[in-house]
């Protein structure tokens, strides 16, 4: 048992000698000791790489090279591969996307936690309907939100006439509709990733014009805006993070170098600006534009990129120019998904 008037130091030195895993057992004790092994636990969390794709999943940490494996939940242990969609993740939780039904399920690996989203009338998860998602939030980092755009397929593609654009609350657990998603956009697939930097969402879409923008939700105030892509003629192009500002890796027409771009900048006054050329690795005929979780499957904020290149799992590192080869226990398979991933004992009852 915890004292609550032993310093806090000793406290912190007896901790790190026992494994994360087994803090959790104890937190349950009092209200002092639960807070001090949440805050501990939170305090050693590292970045890491979560892999969604066969049973058990990964999480990576690719400093050490150590592998942990995390069981899904059981609600979706059940189904395979790209049948299950991250959606994202916040301060160690994951928000997952079952392909079969459409349920919306909260889950934190670390904790084993796993909650449902109600779901919203308007959901007739259908094949003439596609999706796009995201997660993130607004104001405050508590005040979690669930965003999903649908609208119905014209057999060609996720396009439509229409938009619509729900919004679930992790605070008030309600879905409330966006009235002013007014034009009309393409989604690449039908779970079109998304990016959460600084309380706005972005997604990759064309316009009803069939040219390629990025479209912007700012969290705070629910309103939809278009950012420019960083260079002229794009023909390629994958969002991420990049020391918490929102980047671009960018192939143009005329141009057989992928690029990174970072924006800088808020509000009206965003500007892009080059950062390097990237390295033959990412030539053109490695990448798959259409499935893209392939090959690139997410951009680490440090300035790395996680590709599953001829099979292996390859860690690239943009500045440095170099890359490695990362072991991991499952083999490779089409709709292999990659996250960056935080561990943390945050609670799903917000």
């Amino acid at each position: 048992m915890l004292d609550e008037y032993l310093p806090e130091d000793i406290v912190y030195n007896i901790l790190d000698r026992i494994p994360k895993k087994r803090l959790l057992r104890f937190q349950c004790v009092s209200k002092h000791s639960h807070r001090l092994i949440s805050d501990f636990i939170n305090s050693k969390s590292r970045r890491m790489i979560l892999l969604n794709e066969q049973q058990p999943f990964e999480v990576i940490n690719e400093h050490d090279n150590a592998i942990l494996t995390v069981s899904p939940p059981c609600r979706i242990q059940q189904y395979y591969g790209d049948r299950n969609r991250i959606i994202g993740t916040l301060n160690g939780i994951v928000v997952m996307i079952n392909a079969f039904d459409g349920d919306i399920i909260l889950y934190n690996p670390f904790t084993g936690a796993v909650k449902n989203i109600p779901d919203t009338s308007c959901h007739d998860h259908s094949s003439r309907n596609f999706y796009a998602y995201g997660f993130g939030y607004g104001t405050t980092a508590d005040d979690l939100k669930i965003v999903m755009i649908h609208g119905s397929s014209n057999g060609y593609g996720s396009y439509s006439t229409t938009n619509f654009c729900d919004v679930f609350s992790l605070k008030t657990r309600s879905w409330n509709a966006i009235s002013n998603l007014n034009s009309v956009y393409y989604f690449e697939g039908n779970y079109n990733d998304s990016v959460f930097v600084n309380g706005y969402l972005y997604w990759m879409v064309h316009d009803c014009r069939r040219r390629g923008v990025i479209l912007a939700l700012d969290l705070k105030n629910m309103i939809f805006s278009e950012i420019e892509f960083p260079c002229a003629q794009v023909k390629t192009c994958y969002l991420g993070t990049f020391k918490g500002s929102l980047c671009a890796i960018c192939l143009q027409t005329n141009n057989p170098k992928y690029e990174l771009w970072v924006i800088k900048g808020h509000g009206q006054k965003k500007s892009w600006s080059k950062v390097c050329s990237l390295t033959s690795l990412l030539e053109e005929k490695c990448i798959s534009t259409f499935h893209r979780w392939s090959m690139l499957m997410c951009i680490l904020d440090e300035g790395k990129i996680v590709m599953d290149k001829n099979g292996d799992v390859i860690i690239y590192d943009m500045l440095n120019d170099s890359h490695k080869k990362v072991q991991t226990l499952t083999s490779r398979h089409y709709g292999l998904q990659a996250i960056e991933y935080v561990e943390s004992c945050a609670s799903l009852s917000l």
